[in-house]
This record gives C-alpha cells, structure tokens and sequence, in this order.
C-alpha cells in the first residue's frame, strides 16, 4: 500500500521533470529516492510479509494491475469511513 504509490509517484516525477535544471533536478532527484525506495519497500514487503515473490515476476500484466489494486484498496477505505 505505500512502496506501489511511491514507484507511480516516482515514474510520474521522473518522466515530467529534468535532471539538468536546477529546480527541476531536484524535483527528479526526490523522484528517483521515491521510486527506488517504493521498490525497496515492495520488494521487501514480499520478502518479509507475503513470502513469495510479487506477482509480476510471473506475469507481467500484473505489473499494471499492482496499481490499480491498490487504488481500489484505497477508494475501499475511504467509502467505509
């Protein structure tokens, strides 16, 4: 539920931004922390909670529904509240 968002939040930074520009770099470079630590933290979510490997390494569609799942996850929570 947090290492998902931070990787589309990441891949969306790094994209729009450049890492030439000053302002922009740093944009890019808070973009690149933010992705390589979603990472980290979906990968050792995996690891350490789920004990398997994330379901993309199997499938690679899965890759896109990761996301998607977790909004739902999201919207879920916030119309119980």
């Amino acid at each position: 539920m947090i290492g998902i968002p931070l990787i589309v939040g990441g891949a969306i930074g790094l994209f729009a931004s450049r890492p030439m520009n000053p302002v922009s770099g740093a944009i890019w470079l808070g973009s690149l922390t933010a992705f390589g630590s979603g990472w980290a933290l979906n990968l050792l979510g995996h690891a350490v909670h789920g004990r398997r490997a994330p379901a993309f390494s199997e499938d690679g569609l899965s890759f896109l529904a990761g996301p998607i799942w977790d909004l739902q996850q999201l919207l879920r929570v916030a119309r119980q509240r």
